[in-house]
């Protein structure tokens, strides 16, 4: 296929460089190679390389039909279509014990195989399909891109009930990673979600909690429809295929005091 890839790509401006950083990171972990003998290598003014890429060998064709299968049956739709479902009814609970099991299922260790942060990257269609690192933490980096996608698209189902999703606006004091707005004022519930990758120093758990710190430290609630009575924030913290939540309900009505909380519940 011939597609145009970013050719200097950072975590930072993924969503905003569209198809072109997409391309980018399917060649650079693998799953599609340069097609040397079709390629015409051009750069325009804002470094996006023209390029023909293939499917590498059988192995990556059978991962590309595994994934593609798996991502797409009714069964996996449905369960999304619940997580998303509990979110928007209030049923707290159940989405913080449903999602650890969700990722356990969807995610592989294959794209987030590390769980350490890292900075930019850059590509180099020249490299057999590698990039020029910049740090070597991309890795994690490149987790922390799938985790965030992995659930932003299934946060997008929303989109079908009235509600607006953002990824990444600038809101606050920061970029929140996802935002879940009401587009009609009958509806009043929205949701916040932050997202981290566990570090050496720290468990599940406790990042969970740095996440939902920054939601209120950042004040990622600001600019959210004035007809909002209802705010769920929700931190998620990844590990692997691990992954823990952590929810609190803040009430308009009381002074957006928070009036239930909620965790993913420990394993036996």
């Amino acid at each position: 296929m011939d597609v145009e890839v970013q050719s200097d790509l950072r975590y930072d401006n993924l969503y905003s460089k569209g198809d072109s950083a997409l391309w980018a990171i399917l060649y650079y972990s693998g799953y599609l190679s340069l097609d040397i003998n079709h390629s015409s290598i051009a750069r325009d003014a804002v470094n996006i390389s023209m390029l023909t890429l293939i499917v590498p060998n059988m192995e990556v064709l059978h991962e590309w039909k595994r994934w593609i299968g798996k991502s797409w049956t009714n069964m996996g739709i449905s369960k999304a279509e619940t997580l998303v479902d509990h979110l928007l009814q209030g049923e707290l609970d159940k989405f913080s014990k449903e999602f650890p099991d969700y990722v356990l299922d969807r995610v592989s260790y294959y794209d987030v195989g590390s769980s350490k942060s890292g900075s930019s990257i850059r590509f180099n269609p020249l490299r057999k399909g590698k990039l020029q690192i910049k740090s070597q933490k991309h890795i994690g980096k490149q987790a922390e891109y799938v985790y965030h996608a992995f659930t932003y698209s299934m946060c997008l189902i929303a989109e079908h009930v009235g509600f607006r999703v953002v990824s990444n606006q600038e809101t606050g004091l920061g970029r929140c990673d996802v935002r879940i707005e009401p587009t009609k004022e009958d509806l009043d519930t929205a949701v916040i979600l932050e997202f981290k990758v566990k570090q050496d120093n720290e468990d599940l758990v406790g990042a969970a909690e740095r996440a939902l710190d920054q939601i209120k430290e950042k004040y990622y609630h600001v600019g959210l429809p004035q007809w909002v009575k209802k705010r769920i924030e929700v931190g998620i913290s990844f590990c692997g295929k691990l992954a823990h939540v952590k929810i609190r309900l803040l009430d308009g009505s009381k002074g957006w005091q928070v009036v239930s909380t909620c965790s993913t519940p420990s394993k036996p």
